[in-house]
């Protein structure tokens, strides 16, 4: 008989698969477990969402657990149970193992941060998740998060998966892979338990490296050293979190490799997201002199009066895009490479 570990805590906090099936169908859930036979269950959930179940055999075990991948590698889960006891772990299970579900619960996201919760079967297409999701028309790739975290360029929405996350991000053209690319490393790095150099140590330089690229600071040599420190990572983590990293990253560097190229050699940022890469300007024959944009400036970088074309001043302009987002005329723009032509001093405007 074995000591199993059924893990509900969510690996990502905005799709609790594992916690909305106990909710729906607890018992479920029991009977499916009494069918393992299990010397000792041991249950994990977020301790904000702790329950009471009174059943032989089965220890809830509250955790503190703002993000989780952790608690999907069989170490971390021992730990968290026996706190140094030895009493050693067989299996780690999640929720959805134990009831045996027929189709996967996948949480959609799209990178403004809007969701749904779809079923899809557990061998699938991104393309299917796309048709089941909705609403995303020629996407520029698709992210699987942990454990499978593989991100798919358009040419890859056809290819058979295995789905085993219960997360998905769905990124348009306007989307920066390298800012989603810096993103992940930094989500990566902090769950790495810190215990093996080439995994702490290489997913800082790998968060460290892609951060300087959106800001500017990229080399072209950061490439091949990209590559070149995911291969050893590949090799010599000790834990799943490093290597899948690793293979992740190293893996859409090169899918998308022309987009990153582009933010060394060009200093220019496609999707126009990055905000080094990006100015502001006013253009003249759309603003109204409304001084909306002036007002909403905390740097008052912004020169005009009343019924006059506003200018921005790019020396001291911090992109924070304020500005952007306070013009309701569409009068104001981000430029990558290349800049509009804009008055150099404000001018009577000539919209109404």
């Amino acid at each position: 008989m074995e000591n199993i570990v059924i893990n509900a805590v969510p690996t990502y906090p905005n799709a609790p698969v594992g916690a909305n099936l106990l909710k729906a169908d607890l018992q479920g859930f029991l009977k499916q477990l009494s069918a393992k036979n299990a010397a000792n269950a041991y249950l994990l959930v977020d301790s904000q969402n702790a329950m009471q179940i009174d059943e032989p055999g089965i220890k809830v075990v509250p955790v503190q657990a703002p993000s989780g991948f952790v608690y999907s590698n069989p170490a971390a889960a021992w730990r968290a149970v026996n706190n140094g006891a030895d009493c050693p772990i067989d299996k780690v299970y999640t929720v959805e193992e134990i009831m045996d579900a027929a189709s996967k619960t996948l949480f959609v996201f799209d990178s403004a941060g809007k969701s749904k919760e779809i079923q899809v079967d557990r061998q699938c297409t991104a393309a299917e998740i796309l048709r089941q999701h909705g609403g995303a028309d020629g996407p520029k790739a698709v992210y699987l998060g942990f454990p499978m975290a593989i991100m798919l360029d358009a040419s890859q929405l056809e290819k058979p998966l295995e789905i085993t996350t219960d997360y998905a991000l769905i990124l348009a053209e306007q989307d920066c892979i390298l800012h989603q690319l810096a993103a992940i490393a930094q989500a990566f790095y902090s769950e790495s338990c810190g215990r093996c150099v080439f995994g702490y140590e290489g997913l800082f330089q790998m968060q460290a490296i892609l951060s300087d690229m959106t800001n500017k600071k990229g080399k072209i040599d950061d490439i091949a050293l990209m590559a070149e420190l995911g291969d050893i990572m590949k090799a010599q983590c000790l834990c799943e979190v490093g290597k899948t990293a690793a293979n992740l990253i190293t893996s859409a560097m090169k899918a998308f490799e022309a987009e990153i190229t582009e933010h060394i050699t060009k200093k220019n940022c496609k999707a126009a997201f990055c905000k080094k890469f990006i100015t502001f300007h006013i253009l003249k024959d759309k603003c109204v002199g409304c001084m909306e944009c002036q007002d909403a400036c905390e740097d008052e970088v912004i020169a005009g009066k009343k019924r006059f074309v506003h200018v921005i001043d790019q020396d001291e302009c911090i992109q924070c895009g304020k500005c952007f987002e306070a013009c309701e005329h569409g009068a104001i723009v981000k430029a990558g490479a290349i800049k509009p032509k804009c008055p150099p001093k404000p001018v009577p405007c000539t919209a109404s």
